[in-house]
């Protein structure tokens, strides 16, 4: 169903925009008449006019999403670096009181998930060291501004190359944290384990605890894993043979069954760990294993780049 909102006082159809993006959250279109503008519109934005008991249970979440992003996009930080695809302009329902979305700058590029999935856009590695470099350095600018990336994951990673020299761009800045306003959303495979709490928790609906500067070094830990050797913490199969066998997606991380257990074989398709140094392997292995929390050491990467 379509959707009419009001962005800088000008009114727009998303039945007559170019759909570039679909997320859990919204979908992304292009603005025909500023061809740099993207505009993120929400889900439920086309039944805020409904009675709240005539919608669906899923209808119902978008709607308290929506009440809950009203304020949080009324105050965006100053300060937020020019490498966030930040709002520069809000979406506003057709009666002009309902933020429905936002307006950013369109980013070129690809998401970091295509270097590491796609065949024919991997890179050599010091070509990737050089996208894990320039993306510690963005973390660490958030971080100085008060901002907290929470759901990071590759596919919220944008990157960008000009001759040769890659530039990492963050997208999803709505569900950040800042301020007062929590971090929204997550993926459980690139998510800090100790957010959920206790050992047994098996049902993530939501973290438990708000996310933190060491919840986005784990994020930032696991994504140079994946984008390195292409295997994800979690990845790999467990063992037949295992008491764990049983346990699936999200439930290993109570267990910490990541590919560094004896319990869970390492993917063939995976690069092996044994290309890579002891102080590189040995700091996954303190993250994914034994809880280790920090930020990223950023020598290890500038070892990789020699």
């Amino acid at each position: 169903m379509s959707t009419i909102f009001y962005y800088k006082g000008q009114p727009y159809d998303t039945d007559n925009l170019h759909q570039i993006g679909q997320g859990g959250e919204g979908n992304v279109y292009t603005l025909e008449k500023d061809g740099e503008t993207v505009v993120k519109i929400y889900h439920g934005s086309d039944k805020l006019n409904q009675s709240i008991k005539n919608l669906s249970q899923d209808e119902q979440q978008q709607r308290t999403a929506l009440e809950k992003i009203q304020d949080k996009l009324r105050n965006v930080p100053a300060d937020i670096p020019e490498k966030v695809a930040k709002p520069k302009g809000v979406a506003f329902n057709t009666d002009r009181k309902k933020i429905v979305g936002f307006g950013m700058t369109r980013i070129d590029g690809y998401s970091l998930n295509r270097y590491i999935h796609k065949k024919e856009y991997r890179q050599s590695r010091e070509f990737l060291v050089k996208i894990l470099i320039n993306l510690h350095v963005l973390v660490q600018t958030l971080h100085q501004r008060g901002i907290i990336v929470g759901d990071f994951t590759p596919d919220n990673v944008i990157v960008n190359v000009k001759n040769g020299f890659p530039s990492c761009h963050l997208v999803d800045f709505d569900s950040m944290k800042w301020g007062s306003y929590e971090g929204t959303g997550f993926q459980w495979d690139m998510t800090d384990p100790l957010l959920f709490g206790k050992p047994d928790w098996l049902n993530p609906n939501q973290p438990m605890k708000p996310f933190t500067k060491d919840s986005d070094w784990y994020s930032f830990t696991a994504i140079t894993m994946k984008v390195l050797t292409r295997v994800g913490p979690y990845d790999g199969v467990i063992d037949g043979q295992s008491k764990h066998r049983h346990l699936k997606g999200e439930e290993r991380l109570a267990h910490r069954l990541s590919v560094f257990s004896p319990h869970v074989n390492y993917p063939k398709a995976g690069i092996p760990l044994g290309e890579f140094s002891p102080q590189l392997t040995n700091y996954w292995k303190e993250v994914f294993i034994e809880d280790l929390r920090g930020t990223f050491p950023f020598q290890l990467l500038m070892q990789l780049k020699s």
